[in-house]
């Protein structure tokens, strides 16, 4: 036996660890892989803290069978014995109660009387407490906390206890007619939550069952008297007195599980929410026949607070002097529906656009980033993420950072630099509670999502809860412990209207992300912190392959030239962390660029900033959605969605949100009642983005109206939606929520079922849009400033303005920032002008005659308290005189202007219907006036009126035409000469026209010349032997009147041949000629005859000669000359010289005969050649 309790005490004490032990940071993690949008859902809603396992297993110790009927053991206590020897029996009972006079299965029996009770905590298994009356029978906790733990089934009767918390699970406590008085609730595990002063159950199989009972003076965070999670609960006809609970529920709390409350009743109990009862179950409940008075609310519900509970009944009780900020005895809240005007208002004003991004930056450098917090064993690493990145965010926004990151005064940035890293004033300025981040966007809050507390996260569940107006709150509100699952929801510090998707296409496309973290702060970023990974983790992360998420970390800034060992290339993000200073670098490690499970190229989700750039502070938030939980997609790139909302109170529509989820065409429409009241369109980044609708929609309690979107994307078309699947508790309902796919036809969001796309499941969801409100017209501010914009010519010291005048009125809103709506109405000596506000701005330009004129201006818009300024405007003209001179030639119009005053500024020139104008220097100025017409040209050249008194000048000239000439003459030239024959236009008095088209005729074909700067224009003359007319003309313009003529173009031969019969051993001659007709010398000519190419030369006469050494006979011979490459022929003759022959005979009768033949041509010469036969 005593066996089977030591095991049943080691299971409960490792139950109990379980909520105090959370897995490790890498473990814990685990589920923040949000980038893909897998979230893990915990089947059963209902399992709290303890599961049904855990309990059965401490019910039947090592696996053993309880039976059905245990024998008990009756133990007697006597305060009045004689001493304190007995031994338990009735009739020697025990005198006093300690811990080790509980048995398992026993019956505790106690006469009257008073029974102090010291042991901290107490394990009761199966055990009954009975007194002898409850007046008078009372077990007293002394000193500090007492605890009884009970297990299985605890029955208590006609007893009191003092300053003692009963805590079961899974167990059955009956108590009937038994008073508790004066119990503190412990904090769970250190954690800083306390639940139930007297009695704390939690466990799907709990059960509570209290008669006639009373609760006095006890006190915990939640629940004051009892807190039940899960199970059931049945009181009735007890009461309960000036109990306390902190946060909810004074009396009362009930999570999840069934109650019901008959006849009893509650006085003097108090909380913040639900001073006397505050549930939130999914099951139902009955509240019957009980009376509520002198309860407290510091929020709401003085008596019951029910939250979004469905099938219950409340009935037949009643209320008297409850007391509430809102709502002095019944609320049944029925929506999501936020009231928080009360908050602090953030905005960063982004001056100067990043003309160059450094290759290094670091936000904790500049003191923009808070210090590095410990997350813990606890599973949160998205929560501090978000909230490192949010805090960074709200420094640049109070110390109105540029977007270059540096501060405008370097001492006082020295100051809040030093202040940011001492953690003794760093609570002083900004540190934000993950605690009631993680806590109520998790499974034990009403708003949260069913996904276990402490075991992992993604960015989905901060933004929910920070869109949502949940939060944030500061850290000292709900300070952070790693095991505690239970925060109240507080009132928000501010409220975070935009959030930027951050996105890269590639590793090393990180302009944009860098261009956000200098803009508005550190930037919210998932990643893989594996041990399988190319890190060492805590100094540096790159995960070269497994791209799955499971830590969060806000990115600071980066390195570029930084190596990561193994990366493939440079550069790095520095990342802060939520592991202590003691990891990393001070809290710091380097995430490589090429890291493949951060900043995913081309996907959006897992990374983000916050933009703190509304410029109002909204009062109620509409909304259905908890948080975006997947996006509704569409095989189409077009889709219209809205949602219906019940205004419930006079109010002012000023703005509507709603997420993206890529690059979005939209178009935002507002009905009130059916009736169009307002619309906009524009384009928008992946992100959560509120839509400020500029000029306010009036609404009224009751109206209806409807927020409607029509977005249209580059491929498939997918709106925000969030789904109960995924969420603790659903705030919509039928008819509230609709898609359409022509902006006509509508299908209800609630039942709507599709497992059409893939990966992707839907059955009931609702449109993430929410819509938001002011309370009062926003007061405004309009200053009107008067500014003389034309300058003073030469120092006038007694001229109070020069027209033009700009007229602005600058408005701004009652928190210091630019008005974008409405319009300005400006009053101006009675002339009433309206002109719209953009950006702050209504700027109106006047020129007024002299004199001082009035000028009021006053700022209306719906949604907006006007306001006006007031102002004048005195105008004085300056008197001088203006002659001018006028010079034509052609069709330019020299004009010179003279003022009488040394004056420095535009004069104005208008001929006809153009205006020109020209800059006076010292009162000169000349202008060339080109190109003007024909005839007459009328001119006036004056002087702005509105700044001078000044005579205008009146004057015209005549533009005359001028009649043209074309010289040209006749030419003899030679065949293809390449002469260069030249024309000349001019006009009438011999000037030359330059760059002019003339037209010309020559040997059958047309073309155009164009005039040089000598009016000469050029063509060549490359023909063949003829006689050729040449026609020229010119066909006038503006100023030229046409003109045309015709000369004689000869081209002889450049070849002249001499006779056709040659003497053998003559020379045959040929003359040449040039381009001018004159003899060619010096030049090269070509001779073809008998088959043989010769080359010779002519002489300064142009004549060439070839001797003819051929034989008697008739040759073709062919000239060419090289200058023309004129090829001429010719047949001649070469002919045999005649001979004449005698003989010399001289005979002596002593010498041989001596005979001589002298051979002599036809011109008496020796013949040289031959023989004489």
């Amino acid at each position: 036996m005593l066996k089977k309790k030591f095991n049943r005490i080691i299971i409960l004490s490792i139950i109990l660890s379980l909520l105090v032990i959370i897995p490790a940071s890498f473990a814990a993690e685990d589920n923040v892989a949000s980038i893909d949008g897998n979230i893990m859902i915990d089947d059963s809603i209902d399992d709290v803290l303890i599961s049904d396992s855990a309990d059965s297993d401490l019910i039947a110790g090592e696996g053993e069978d309880i039976p059905e009927e245990v024998p008990k053991m009756d133990i007697y206590f006597n305060s009045n014995a004689l001493d304190d020897n007995g031994n338990g029996s009735i009739d020697n009972p025990y005198k006093t109660f300690s811990k080790d006079r509980i048995r398992e299965n026993s019956i505790l029996h106690f006469a009257s009387g008073i029974y102090n009770y010291t042991p901290y905590s107490t394990n009761v298994f199966n055990v009954s407490i009975y007194g002898q009356d409850s007046s008078n029978t009372i077990i007293n906790g002394i000193d500090d906390y007492h605890r009884f733990d009970f297990y299985e089934t605890f029955n208590i009767e006609n007893i009191s206890f003092v300053n003692i918390q009963f805590v079961g699970m899974g167990s059955l406590l009956n108590a009937s007619n038994v008073n508790f008085y004066n119990s503190t609730a412990l904090e769970l595990d250190n954690s800083g939550t306390s639940c139930g002063g007297a009695i704390y159950c939690f466990g799907n199989d709990n059960s509570i069952i209290l008669n006639n009972c009373s609760f006095y003076n006890n006190y915990a965070l939640y629940g004051g008297a009892i807190f039940s999670n899960g199970g059931n609960v049945s009181i009735s006809n007890c009461n309960f007195i000036n109990n306390t609970g902190k946060y909810y529920g004074g009396a009362i709390y009930q999570l999840y599980g069934n109650l019901s409350l008959i006849s009893s009743a509650f006085d003097k109990n108090n909380a913040n929410d639900g001073g006397a009862v505050f549930i939130f179950s999914k099951n139902g409940f009955l509240i019957e026949s009980n009376n509520f008075t002198n309860n407290i609310a510091n929020s709401s519900a003085g008596a019951i607070y029910t939250f979004y509970n469905q099938n219950y009944t409340i009935s037949n009780n009643f209320y008297e002097n409850n007391s509430a900020v809102n709502y002095n005895d019944l609320y049944e809240k029925s929506d999501l529906t936020v009231l928080s005007d009360n908050y602090t208002f953030f905005r960063l004003n982004l001056t100067d656009e990043i003309d160059e991004i450094p290759s290094y930056f670091n936000l904790s450098e500049y003191g923009f980033v808070t210090t590095v917090k410990n997350q813990g064993n606890g599973g949160n690493c998205w929560a501090f993420a978000t909230i490192a990145s949010l805090e960074s965010a709200i420094i640049k926004a109070i110390y109105n950072m540029d977007s270059s990151g540096l501060l405008n005064d370097y001492d006082e940035y020295a100051d809040i630099l030093a202040l940011l890293n001492d953690p003794e004033n760093l609570t002083s300025l900004i540190d934000i509670s993950e605690e009631n981040m993680k806590n109520l966007a998790a499974l034990y809050s009403p708003y949260g999502w069913d996904w276990t507390t402490n075991d992992g996260g993604n960015d989905r569940l901060a933004i929910g809860y920070l869109a949502s107006w949940l939060g944030p709150v500061y850290d000292v509100d709900d300070r952070y412990t790693g095991s505690s699952v239970l925060s109240p929801v507080l009132s928000s510090i501010m409220h975070v209207q935009n959030v930027f998707y951050l996105n890269r296409n590639d590793f090393t496309d990180n302009d944009m992300i860098k261009k956000a973290i200098m803009d508005y702060g550190a930037a919210y970023a998932s990643l893989g912190m594996h041990t399988n990974s190319n890190a060492d983790i805590g100094t540096y992360v790159y995960n070269s392959a497994d791209a799955s998420c499971n830590h969060a970390v806000a990115i600071v800034g980066w390195d570029d030239d930084i190596n990561i060992p193994n990366a493939p290339g440079k550069g790095a993000w520095i990342a802060k962390n939520s592991w202590g200073n003691n990891s990393g670098n001070n809290g710091y490690f380097y995430l490589s660029y090429y890291d493949v499970s951060s900043f995913k190229p081309g996907s959006y989700g897992g990374a983000f900033v916050f933009v703190l750039n509304t410029t109002i502070k909204y009062d109620k938030n509409y909304q259905y959605d908890l948080a975006l939980t997947d996006y509704f997609l569409n095989e189409t790139d077009t889709v219209w969605y809205k949602n219906v909302f019940n205004a419930t109170q006079n109010e002012y529509l000023a703005a509507v949100s709603t997420y993206f989820q890529k690059e979005t065409d939209w178009e935002l429409s507002v009905y009130v009642n059916d009736v169009l009241k307002s619309t906009k369109s524009g384009f928008s980044t992946p992100g959560y983005w509120t839509i400020d609708l500029f000029e306010h929609v009036p609404l009224n309690v009751g109206d209806i109206f409807e927020v409607v979107f029509k977005i249209n994307v580059t491929g498939d078309a997918g709106f925000p939606i969030s789904e109960k699947v995924s969420l603790n508790n659903v705030f919509y309902k039928e008819a509230i929520s609709f898609v359409s796919y022509d902006g006509e036809n509508w299908e209800d969001l609630y039942e709507l079922e599709w497992k059409g796309y893939s990966g992707h499941t839907y059955n009931s969801q609702v449109a993430c849009i929410k819509a938001f409100t002011v309370f009062d017209v926003i007061s405004t501010v309009t200053s009107l400033n008067v500014v003389y914009e034309g300058v003073n010519p030469f120092n006038v010291s007694d001229h109070e303005g020069f027209n033009p005048v700009n007229i602005i009125a600058y408005v701004t809103n009652q928190y210091g920032n630019p008005v974008n709506c409405g319009k300005v109405i400006f009053n101006i000596s009675g002339e009433i002008v309206s002109v719209n506000v953009s950006n702050g701005v209504a700027k109106l330009t006047r020129v007024f005659d002299n004199g001082v004129y009035d000028i009021f201006a006053e700022f209306v818009a719906f949604g907006y308290e006007s306001s006006s300024d007031s102002s004048s405007a005195s105008i004085k003209r300056i008197s001088l005189n203006m002659t001018a001179d006028i010079s034509v030639d052609l069709d330019t119009a020299l004009v010179n202007i003279y003022l009488s005053k040394p004056i420095n500024d535009i004069v104005y020139i208008i001929l006809d219907n153009e205006i020109c104008n020209v800059s006076s220097i010292d009162g000169r100025a000349s202008i060339n006036l080109t190109n003007r017409s024909l005839g007459l040209n009328n001119i006036r050249i004056l002087l702005d009126d509105s700044i001078y008194e000044c005579n205008e000048v009146v004057d015209s000239f005549t533009v005359e035409p001028k009649g043209t000439n074309i010289g040209c003459s006749d030419l003899v030239t030679v065949y293809n000469s390449g002469y260069e024959y030249k024309v000349r236009l001019t006009d009438e008095d011999g000037n030359p026209i330059r760059g002019r088209e003339l037209v010309y005729s020559l040997n059958n074909l047309t073309d155009t010349l164009v005039t040089d700067e000598n009016g000469e224009a050029s063509l060549y003359i490359n023909l063949n032997i003829g006689d050729y007319p040449f026609e020229i003309r010119y066909g006038g313009e503006k100023v030229y009147i046409n003109s045309s003529n015709n000369a004689l173009i000869t081209v002889n031969t450049s070849i002249l041949l001499s006779g056709e019969n040659y003497l053998y051993g003559s020379s045959y001659t040929v003359n040449l000629l040039n381009k001018s007709s004159e003899p060619l010398a010096n030049h090269e000519v070509m001779i073809i005859i008998a088959g043989e190419t010769h080359t010779v030369y002519t002489d300064e006469d142009g004549t060439a000669k070839f001797n003819l050494d051929l034989a008697p006979g008739e040759y073709d011979v062919t000239i060419i000359n090289t200058d023309t490459f004129e090829e001429k022929n010719q047949t001649i003759n070469v002919l045999a010289i005649n001979t004449t022959t005698t003989l010399d005979i001289v005979y002596d009768r002593t010498n041989p005969v001596n005979i001589t033949a002298h051979v002599l041509d036809q011109f008496g010469n020796p013949v040289d050649c031959g023989e004489v036969i």
